[in-house]
């Protein structure tokens, strides 16, 4: 007489074990538990079929290690959910990238567009000039130099009223007696 199948929803660990994973002997599927000298195997790293065949052809004491989802589902390596899951992670990696490639092309193209008609050494002005043209003064960079000062006399205030008119004074020289009589003569 055959022994009835068992479903793998339906298995339960009788008296969990308190042993990390970590710590235990062995590779990903199997590893040696020295508190109770029994070895765990691990379903969630094995496909569902060879899983299912593990739990009905295990005989007496077993120690398995395993994740159940909130519906109460098993999880193992080929579990339809975490396919799902792992598709969509692949489907999402693969338009990221197919975007990032889209805005680099997209952007150099663009690029190419600007440099025929613009000038791309001051890219502050290009871009003022595409929203508004006609709207940007020419900058002007260097070192700055400071006016002199003109050797002028400063402008007299001519208050509004009766009051007398001096004249600035001069930083000329005085004109001596000779200049006079020429300046004389000449306006005779």
């Amino acid at each position: 007489m055959t022994k009835p199948a068992i479903s793998l929803d339906l298995v339960q660990i009788a008296s969990p074990c308190h042993v990390a994973w970590d710590d235990m002997a062995g590779d990903d599927r199997r590893r040696f538990c020295r508190q109770c000298k029994l070895h765990v195997y691990d379903l969630s790293d094995m496909p569902r079929a060879e899983a299912q065949a593990f739990v009905n052809q295990a005989e007496g004491r077993t120690c398995i290690r395993l994740f159940r989802r909130d519906d109460g589902t098993l999880l193992t390596r080929d579990c339809p959910v975490g396919l799902r899951a792992l598709r969509q992670r692949l489907v999402r990696a693969v338009a990221s990238l197919v975007g990032l490639v889209l805005a680099l092309v997209t952007g150099t193209l663009l690029a190419g567009r600007l440099k025929v008609g613009a000038d791309l050494n001051r890219p502050a002005r290009t871009y003022a000039e595409w929203i508004e043209p006609g709207s940007t003064q020419p900058a002007v960079m260097g070192i700055m130099a400071c006016p002199t000062p003109l050797l002028q006399t400063p402008p007299v205030l001519v208050p509004s009223g009766p009051t007398s008119y001096e004249a600035p004074e001069s930083s000329l020289p005085e004109p001596t007696a000779e200049q006079l009589e020429a300046i004389a003569e000449r306006l005779k």
